[in-house]
């Protein structure tokens, strides 16, 4: 299972016993080289289990019922009523000292073969997020990837305060982001990203706190305006591309922000790239069809963690700054501009 592309806690990821890679709520990692066979086996995974926390009873009925509402799929088949929720059940994880659940992560895509590349599963969730979720109030990750989900994004999820991860990526989700994502004060990743969503971006978004903070909304129908709010984000990284975005997104390029890597690509956004400060730690910035017009910054050639730069498709005009980070990209970085020039397009006049 190929892992999600955020800073996930390490315990999430287990071997299961035929090899593969599975998410469990016991705390073992993988049997220990000289436990591999015998009796050391045994004893090992009896002392994972017997330190593994017991349920807690009102998290085992939400999940159970959480089941239930998704149409019992055989990705999650080890959930039963019979057995611990923390020792035994696929696809959860648990506090070790209280026993509430923490994690629900229900991947839509298995590994296939050494490479580990990932491939649709063969039971994929179907149908809205249940309201069930909503009653595990301590849930600090919900991952729900490559999936057939479908319905809302559910504004309930802004009621669960613990939560610091939302992972509901490649599914069939529609409407508008619920605003009350804005009111989770632990969020450090929103990844909501190829679906059919619609609407604007909510300016309650601005309200997100955490340092570091993530987000992927690409590949959807969202239009409007880049909330000003996001100019207080402590935002790393951000991918609006392949959207319908449009006016003015300088509030990004503010040069207060942390940024590493904005992707605003293949919108309608219009704004002028002279004014965009330099942001210190930045390496990729791509900005490809829009309708982005001035002159390209000469502050970027001094930006030495600059890597990926794409500006192509816009209505740039001006000399491309020579020297830095910049020369060593190609033309295709800089082509179908207004009036671009100079290496590594042709000379200017």
């Amino acid at each position: 299972m190929k892992k999600p592309s955020a800073s996930l806690p390490p315990s999430i990821y287990n071997i299961s016993p035929g090899g593969g890679r599975r998410w469990h709520g016991s705390s073992f990692s993988s049997p220990p080289p000289a436990a591999a066979a015998g009796g050391a086996a045994a004893v090992f995974l009896a002392e994972a289990v017997l330190a593994a926390p017991r349920c807690n009873t009102a998290d085992k009925r939400a999940l159970l019922q959480l089941k239930k509402g998704l149409g019992n799929p055989y990705t999650i088949i080890t959930w039963v009523a019979g057995t611990d929720c923390c020792r035994s059940w696929y696809a959860t994880e648990c506090d070790p000292s209280t026993g509430r659940v923490t994690a629900v992560v229900i991947l839509g895509m298995e590994t296939a073969g050494p490479s580990r590349s990932r491939r649709p599963s063969s039971a994929n969730l179907t149908g809205p997020l249940p309201t069930e979720i909503a009653k595990l109030t301590r849930l600090k990750m919900l991952w729900m990837d490559w999936n057939g989900l479908t319905g809302p994004v559910p504004a309930f999820l802004g009621r669960l305060a613990k939560l610091e991860y939302i992972n509901l990526s490649f599914n069939k989700l529609s409407g508008a982001i619920p605003p009350s994502l804005g009111d989770l004060p632990q969020l450090g990743a929103l990844f909501l990203d190829r679906n059919q969503l619609t609407g604007a971006i909510p300016e309650a978004l601005g309200k997100l706190r955490q340092p570091d903070l993530y987000i992927r909304l690409s590949h959807n129908n969202l239009t409007g305006a880049i909330p000003q709010s996001f100019g207080r984000l402590n935002i790393t990284k951000i991918d609006l591309s392949r959207n319908q975005l449009t006016g003015d997104a300088s509030v990004l390029f503010a040069g207060s922000g942390k940024w590493t890597s904005i992707d605003l690509s293949r919108n309608l956004l219009e704004f002028d790239l002279s004014k965009a400060a330099a942001i210190p730690n930045i390496y990729s910035v791509d900005l490809n069809h829009n309708r982005i017009y001035g002159k390209i910054p000469p502050e970027l050639n001094k930006l030495e963690n600059l890597s990926f730069f794409n500006v192509s498709y816009n209505r740039l005009c001006g000399q491309i700054p020579q020297g830095g980070p910049l020369s060593s990209l190609t033309q295709y970085e800089f082509f179908h501009n207004r009036c671009l020039c100079g290496k590594p397009l042709p000379p200017c006049n």
